[in-house]
């Protein structure tokens, strides 16, 4: 029985059957779901435990696995699609691999500022593993899984999409613990947005269906909480529509001043990377007036607590040569950390959710700022945004080898 009945099962969810890959994918692992009690919201982790690591035998290392999908709809780390063939690839045999969960949203001030709830939230998750706290709730189901055998240490870091976001995150946030490797695939560095017309998961959206989904997606995460996590074979709720968000701009009032920001910056607070590191954006739109287009008077969405729903939006056509980021350090958010895990990244060249330009820029950031870590991105070709992992055996092997070398104390 395939890890997705195990879990999915239990919650009465109606799965199509397994592919064999699926089936046969986490053959060797025990799963069981943990969660920690802590204010509002737990803590809650899926950890798939070597069958042979729980009985006892060899040494055992953390895998950290961030899914995605969850910045706007929750993502649930047992949503089959998530899973890739070649992350069990890179992996020892005696490794644990703990995916957590995204934290919902409750009140109206957590969905206000959902940026600072996510990373409080994995500020805690990081605590709990590098505290021990969780592989001892994992003893308790396998009281003879072995301790990890470095403390306050992640052998591997790895995460997808919106989960890549998070894991850099993980790495900035300097919870008093270290990260072996770091491996990044699809990252969404700034922003998630699509060009509409084109094709999501094989099916087309367009711009109206896509706005649509949008404004009530919208109402949905504002006023009555999240999505649902989501389960099975099709595209989780919203992902449809999550692209608009960092399109639409509305207009705040910082310092007294008037400053345009996205939906995607007020919903998810300091989610951007790069201004998480300090690093100025370019203007990417100065000089393009011409390719915004004002929204009709029934697309303007009422936002939040303000007076009145006459926002004046903007929808900004997304194109990817406008992508392009200055190095030029402006007024740092936080402390850069003393640091970088050895950083592996692969990115579709074809990606137009995430634009490869952003991995071209973070890797750049990475390779300047700790060149005596080894940063390296590996450009897949024809490569679209996730779904479409790529199987380059000679990429996967070089990572295999790489992850492999690192022995879990400090450089």
């Amino acid at each position: 029985m395939s890890l997705f009945r195990t879990i999915l099962n239990d919650k009465g969810a109606t799965l199509p059957p397994a592919t064999p890959e699926q089936s046969n994918l986490f053959k060797d692992f025990h799963t069981i779901c943990i969660d920690k009690e802590r204010p509002y919201c737990p803590l809650r982790a899926l950890c798939l435990v070597p069958k042979a690591s729980a009985t006892g035998d060899g040494e055992t290392e953390i895998h950290m696995d961030i899914p995605p999908g969850g910045l706007g709809t929750c993502g649930d780390p047992t949503y089959m699609a998530w899973y890739r063939p070649h992350y069990r690839d890179i992996l020892t045999e005696s490794t644990i691999l703990v995916c957590p969960y995204y934290p919902l949203m409750s009140s109206k001030e957590e969905r206000k500022g959902y940026g600072q709830t996510i990373y409080k939230y994995f500020d805690d998750f990081l605590d709990w593993i590098y505290s021990g706290d969780l592989v001892r709730m994992v003893q308790k189901t396998y009281p003879l899984l072995p301790t990890p055998k470095t403390d306050r240490y992640i052998h591997l870091l790895s995460g997808e999409s919106a989960g890549a976001n998070l894991a850099i995150y993980c790495w900035l946030s300097q919870r008093g613990g270290r990260i072996g490797t770091m491996y990044l695939q699809s990252g969404m560095y700034g922003s998630y947005c699509k060009l509409p017309g084109q094709l999501y998961m094989d099916r087309p959206i367009s711009r109206e269906e896509a706005w649509s989904s949008a404004r009530d997606l919208l109402v949905y995460i504002l006023k009555k909480g999240p999505t649902e996590a989501q389960m099975g074979d099709t595209p989780p709720m919203g992902m449809g529509a999550t692209y608009l968000c960092p399109l639409i701009h509305l207009p705040t009032v910082i310092d007294g001043q008037k400053v345009w920001r996205t939906i995607f910056k007020i919903l998810f607070g300091e989610s951007d990377i790069f201004e998480l590191m300090g690093m100025q954006q370019y203007d990417r739109y100065k000089g393009k007036e011409h390719l915004m287009i004002r929204l009709e008077a029934h697309d303007i969405v009422p936002f939040l607590d303000q007076p009145t729903p006459q926002l004046a939006c903007f929808g900004l056509i997304h194109l990817p040569e406008l992508n392009a980021f200055s190095y030029e350090r402006t007024t740092s958010h936080i402390d850069l950390p003393g640091y970088a895990p050895n950083t592996f990244i692969t990115h579709g060249d074809e990606d137009v959710h995430c634009p490869i330009q952003d991995a071209q820029s973070f890797t750049l950031f990475l390779q300047e700022k700790y060149p005596e870590s080894q940063i390296e991105l590996f450009e897949a070709p024809g490569e679209k945004h996730a779904f479409a992992y790529h199987k380059d055996d000679e990429w996967t092997r070089h990572v295999t080898k790489k992850v492999s070398q690192i022995d879990g104390h400090a450089r």
